[in-house]
């Protein structure tokens, strides 16, 4: 993925975390090694993968795994059985990036190159 794409997704997902903020509750039971942030890494991957893998667009799987890991938490905040958690976005947002980017390279044609030498 060119570094001008990688850039304004990071400025994206930055932005998007910003707009969570506040409506995320800071649950002091929420830590960075809960269990549930590997299925919430493993959900992201599995989207940003999956998008990636469909429309052949590294982007898109990076903004529809963020855009949902953002929508759950935000249904998260209106729940009564659920808290909110900007480190769930968080990690959702990391492995959609991830499994996009990884995605990317596997299938996107030209996006690693190889160079026979003799």
């Amino acid at each position: 993925m060119p570094t001008i794409r990688m850039f304004s997704v990071a400025l994206l997902l930055g932005a998007i975390l910003v707009a969570v903020v506040p409506i995320a509750d800071i649950a002091e039971a929420d830590e960075w090694e809960g269990r549930d942030k590997e299925f919430h890494l493993v959900a992201g991957m599995v989207i940003g993968s999956s998008v990636t893998a469909y429309t052949k667009s590294p982007t898109k799987g990076v903004v529809a795994g963020v855009a949902i890991g953002v929508l759950k938490e935000i249904s998260d905040h209106e729940s009564e059985t659920h808290t909110a958690s900007i480190k769930d976005a968080t990690v959702t947002a990391l492995g959609a990036i991830a499994g996009s980017y990884v995605t990317g390279l596997i299938i996107v044609p030209g996006a690693v190159w190889y160079r026979w030498e003799w």
